[in-house]
C-alpha cells in the first residue's frame, strides 16, 4: 500500500503533516527539514501501534492537563500538541 503526507503551513508558520491512510499519524515543526524527519519517524511509529496493537490510541488531555505546552491546534478533528 502506498501512504502520502499531506503539507500545509499553518497562520503561525508552523508545518503540518498529516498521513491521511493512518488515522492519528500527524506532527509539526517549524522548519521543513525537521518535518520531513518528524513525519518518517511518526508514520514508522503509527505502522508499530498498528501491527502490535490495532488502532492507534486517541489523545486524552487538553490544555489543563499539558500547560506548558507552546502550540495547540486541530487537524481533521485531532488534536495536536507542540512543547
Amino acid at each position: 500500500m502506498k501512504y502520502s503526507a499531506i503539507i500545509e503551513k499553518d497562520e503561525d508558520g508552523w508545518f503540518v503533516a498529516t498521513v491521511p491512510e493512518l488515522e492519528d499519524c500527524h506532527t509539526q515543526a517549524k522548519s521543513m527539514d525537521k518535518l520531513l524527519v518528524r513525519v518518517r519517524k511518526a508514520f514508522e511509529l503509527c505502522l508499530e501501534v498498528r501491527k502490535s496493537k490495532g488502532p492507534a490510541m486517541h489523545f486524552v488531555g487538553d490544555k489543563n492537563t499539558y500547560p506548558h505546552a507552546s502550540a495547540w491546534g486541530f487537524m481533521n478533528g485531532s488534536p495536536m500538541i507542540c512543547f
